[in-house]
Formats: C-alpha cells, structure tokens, sequence
C-alpha cells in the first residue's frame, strides 16, 4: 500500500504563483477534520454563483485492462450559472454533449458507446472533488484525522470510516475513502479509494477565480493507469456564446430533473450477488489480483454494460464480469424517481478464494 502512495505523490508538483498567491486558511493549525473539509470546499466550488462565466477545455486518455491507451478524447464544460451549463465528450466512436438549462431541463445529444465510468466522472473529478462534510452523518460517518509525510512533504489526510466510531479505528487510515491535502493551502493533491486499489494524483494545480483546478489527474491501479485528464484551456467567455443553446436535433427531458444539492443521488444496496467462481487454471498458474469493473445500474436495479478496465489476467476478468452482471440492486433515487447510476466495483481474487469490494465510487 505504501509503495503505491508514494508512486502518486511523487507525481505531484509545484503551485502556479496564483495559487500561492491566495489567501487561504492554515490545515496544519487545524484539528477538526469537518473544520478542514469546510475550509477546503469553497476553493473547489465551480458552482459558486459569483463565479464570472468560464470555458474549459481538456484532453483526457482512456486505458486498456493490460495499461494500454488505445483511446484519447476531450472533454469540454461551458459554465454560465449553476443553473446554465454545457459539457461535452468526444472521442472515437463516441460523442455526448448535455445542455443544463436555465428552466431546470436537460437536452442532449449522444451517438456512438457509452461513455467511460472516468468520462462520466470528469465533471466531478475536475469541479467538485471534495467530499463535503455536511453530507457525512456524524451519527453513520466518523471522519478522520492524519497527517501522510513523503520527503519533505506533508499532507492533511481526512479519512471517512462509516458505520463505526473511534474507537474500532483501524491501524492504518489509508484502509478508509481518504483525502489528502497540502499544508497549510487547502489543496487537494491525493486521493485514496479506501481498498488499497485505485489512487487519485491532482497535479499542476492553477488558481481560476479565486478556485483551485487541478490541471493534471491521474488515476492508477497500482503501478497500472487507468485513467488520465490534462487541463489545456480555461478563461472566461461571454454567456451569450451560442454554445449553450442545444443543437436542433437534441433531445429535450419534459421534466427537470436535476437535483438540488440538498437531495442528492440515494444509492440503491446491493440486494443480490453472484459470488464470482475463482477460475481452475487461474488457481493452478497462481494468478490472483484485483479486477475493476465499470458497469451501469440500471432504473430496476440489473447490472448492464460491465466492463474491465483493470485486471492481472483474462481468466480472471470473465469469471468477475460474469459474477456482476448476476447481481441485483435496489434502484437509486433522485427526489424518489428511479435513476441509472455508474459503478466501480472491484472484484478481489486472492489463493484460498474471492472477494467482493463494494463499488468505489458512484454517480
């Protein structure tokens, strides 16, 4: 675990001047961990009203299960207000554009496979990628305080353990959702799934507006990529850019159906699985690891399009894809109205049997 921190942080660089600039509050100096959360959160508010209206561009790099990046696309975001806002996805053999609309509406366009579980995540990864404190429950949710010192760097970690209370802490935080930031700046620079799995490097961090963006993230499996976002523009740009009107042949939602921040997306449980059987020949080769499953969860709660986008062999990825495309959920719900949801689901193979990890992220 500690070999692939280390592999993240050192990928981290220096602050842009504007980013040093800003007059920001001292992590080190705090104790509270909601406290900490809290002073960071307003640095990464992309959708703070006062914002002036914004245009980015960027370029981000799909990978294979064997770390391969056979696809490139860019990804674009015109922000107006939190109401009025357009993002869009191009790669080869796939295009999707939503347009957020004034009304509370959506329209959007979509040709071509289903975009990515990382593509899907991109507005989050770059606008929104504090976890808020006022969303963790202090009776289900204890959060955590540590410090994760690399070199001469020392980072401010806010670790997540749900469900439990201090005193069944475990020894090592980095086994909790965890993120970790600069002292004293409030800057995100990693990011632990909380399985020993997957890590998130937020590099070349730039100020914009008085906000902090990450123009470099990486998202790895171990020493393997999985996912990676480079940041090529942001500036300003005049709202009545025609870019917000939705094409002539997007398709229109009759009814709004973006949540306010107060209702977000309630998950559904996980109410059956199919426990994956662990592969004879894989057995006898001695191969084990972890698989990483992309799939969707659909309005009825069945399991569709699972991908692998991370695997130590093939064998190994039929037997996980198999298991998950058995399991059932109970709907997620958006102000009670049944919605489709993007999974990460790692499947853990280890000598003596398998098993089952809860999905890292949704949305």
């Amino acid at each position: 675990m500690r070999a692939q921190i280390l592999a993240a942080v050192f990928l981290l660089g220096a602050f842009a001047a504007s980013a040093q600039d800003t007059s920001t509050p001292q992590l080190s100096q705090l104790k509270d961990p909601r406290a900490i959360l809290a002073a960071a959160a307003p640095f990464y508010d992309f959708n703070d009203p006062a914002l002036k209206p914004w245009h980015l561009k960027a370029t981000y790099q799909l990978y294979d299960d064997k770390g391969n990046p056979p696809e490139q696309g860019t990804f674009e975001y015109w922000w107006a207000s939190p109401k009025l806002h357009r993002a869009a996805w191009t790669r080869p053999g796939a295009s999707h554009t939503t347009w957020y609309l004034a009304n509370g509406k959506e329209a959007y366009l979509t040709s071509g496979e289903d975009l990515d579980y990382f593509e899907r995540q991109l507005s989050t990864v770059l606008f929104s990628p504090i976890s808020p404190s006022n969303n963790a429950d202090p009776s289900k949710t204890v959060l955590l305080r540590n410090t994760l010192k690399v070199g001469d760097t020392e980072l401010v970690c806010i670790s997540r353990q749900f469900g439990k209370t201090l005193e069944n802490q475990p020894i090592d935080f980095r086994s909790l959702p965890t993120q970790c930031f600069d002292s004293p700046l409030p800057v995100l620079r990693l990011g632990l799934d909380g399985d020993g799995v997957m890590t998130t490097a937020y590099d070349n961090i730039v100020g914009f507006q008085g906000k902090f963006l990450a123009h470099s993230i990486e998202f790895r499996a171990g020493q393997q990529r999985l996912f990676t976002v480079k940041v090529d523009t942001i500036d300003e740009f005049d709202p009545s850019d025609p870019a917000l009107l939705p094409a002539a042949d997007a398709i229109s939602e009759t009814d709004p159906i973006a949540p306010p921040p107060s209702e977000p997306v309630k998950t559904g449980k996980l109410v059956k699985k199919s426990p994956p059987v662990y592969p004879a020949t894989a057995k006898l080769r001695g191969i084990q690891g972890v698989v990483i499953i992309d799939a969707i969860i659909s309005t009825d709660g069945t399991v569709k399009n699972p991908h692998v986008i991370s695997s130590p062999s093939p064998l190994l990825s039929d037997a996980g894809t198999e298991s998950v495309s058995k399991w059932h959920y109970a709907p997620s719900l958006v102000n009670g109205v049944p919605v489709e949801t993007g999974v990460i689901i790692n499947v853990i193979f280890v000598l003596g049997g398998p098993s089952l990890r809860p999905p890292l992220f949704v949305r």
